[in-house]
């Protein structure tokens, strides 16, 4: 899993048919990439204070959903991290996330990547016109288009 789009996030908080583990796949996944402190292409967000900004966000949708997150293991980690985390978050820092980190094709590839995990989120992104975006609708003839190209 990887970072994912606020909105991603939002969506995975309201809709139940969406396990809760793509929301601790996004939290731990931070917390991989600041216990190895090596650049990781998943976490491209190098601000420490808006690391910590990010993950109040997931902890916020988290916790709409019912997740028993430890938020304890934020003291672990930089002051600048933790500041990021327990400030309240703001329309600026919500605006800051999807100009500076995240954007409409981050989404769509979010919305991409849950899809082949068989999770559908195109219809609360694109409503009634999510067709249009997913090519392939069933997973079945997803499974069945590959293993005849890989035949070939």
């Amino acid at each position: 899993m990887r970072l994912l789009h606020p909105k991603t996030l939002e969506i995975a908080s309201k809709r139940k048919y969406i396990p809760k583990t793509v929301l601790s796949h996004a939290w731990s996944e931070v917390f991989k990439y600041l216990a190895t402190g090596q650049k990781h292409p998943k976490v491209f967000i190098t601000d420490e204070y808006y690391l910590g900004v990010y993950m109040s966000m997931v902890y916020e949708m988290s916790q709409i959903r019912g997740c028993n997150f430890d938020k304890s293991k934020i003291n672990n980690y930089s002051k600048e991290f933790s500041r990021g985390f327990r400030e309240e978050l703001s329309s600026d820092h919500i605006m800051i996330m999807y100009t500076a980190y995240f954007d409409d094709n981050y989404l769509f590839s979010d919305a991409c990547s849950l899809y082949f995990k068989g999770i559908n989120i195109f219809p609360d992104i694109f409503g009634d016109e999510w067709r249009k975006y997913v090519p392939v609708e069933s997973h079945k003839e997803i499974h069945r288009q590959i293993t005849k190209t890989i035949n070939k």
